[in-house]
């Protein structure tokens, strides 16, 4: 065994080995807290954006710092659910750590502002409606050929930027949840609504995964062919659409387009 693979192997080591602080980790398993979390985070979604959410305590467990040990003991990552259609699944960040009284406590909960949380929603929630109203286009695209895939649908939306003032912010968010609870992100009539008053601007964006063909020739053909048939279907949606072949043979090449439909 080389060297390299002894340090990949000492770097999972450590990784795994890598726990938390013994009181930090009594804190988190402790019922009584896990009852206080979940009402913080429950509370917070109603509170602040009339949201009913579902926070899933078994699931809970320690952040990961940026460095060795990976463990970091004075967060906790909760993964919370929303009630409605669709469902978004998303993190709530605790912040923990001493209290004057010199015990763990909960410094703060963090539902909207950490990576994987709340502020995503308006992505989520406009990328779905655009699916529900054109999966009968995206599947005839889908079908044209063997092992075409829908990577993923990204529209941007108003909701999921930053915006400086925290009350514009709770309005924009209080403002689409609205809309969510009533279920106008499930019915495919309201897409143009939706659009006009929660889209950022420009035009969605659709990536598409290609299986490779036996070799490049083919492979290339096959893209080709692709191309050739979004190009001239004059019943996709309007997007920007990123097609992409992913190359794990050596011996075939990755071919990629950038095709803009519609305005």
């Amino acid at each position: 065994m080389n060297m390299k693979s002894w340090i990949v192997i000492i770097i999972s080591i450590l990784i795994i080995s890598g726990c938390a602080n013994p009181e930090a980790k009594r804190f988190k398993n402790n019922e009584v807290v896990q009852d206080e979390i979940k009402e913080l985070i429950v509370s917070k979604g109603a509170e602040m954006y009339d949201l009913e959410l579902n926070p899933m305590m078994a699931e809970m467990e320690f952040g990961r710092g940026p460095a060795l040990p990976s463990v970091d003991s004075t967060k906790l990552v909760v993964p919370v659910k929303t009630i409605g259609i669709p469902e978004f699944k998303f993190n709530a960040i605790v912040d923990i750590g001493e209290t004057e009284a010199g015990e763990i406590g909960i410094k703060s909960v963090d539902i909207y502002g950490n990576p994987n949380g709340l502020g995503y929603l308006g992505n989520f929630l406009m990328s779905y409606v655009f699916q529900t109203k054109f999966h009968n286009e995206l599947d005839e695209l889908l079908n044209y050929d063997k092992g075409i895939y829908l990577d993923r649908v990204m529209v941007q939306s108003k909701a999921s930027i930053y915006i400086e003032d925290e009350e514009e912010l709770e309005q924009m968010m209080r403002a689409i949840t609205a809309d969510y609870n009533a279920g106008k992100f499930n019915n495919p009539d309201e897409y143009t609504y939706l659009i006009d008053t929660y889209g950022l601007g420009g035009l969605p964006q659709v990536f598409i995964k290609m299986d490779q063909a036996s070799d490049s020739a083919a492979t290339e053909k096959k893209f080709n062919n692709l191309v050739a048939y979004m190009t001239n279907n004059k019943d996709l949606p309007a997007a920007e659409y990123h097609i992409k072949t992913y190359s794990t043979n050596k011996n075939v090449s990755t071919f990629s387009k950038f095709l803009v439909i519609g305005d």
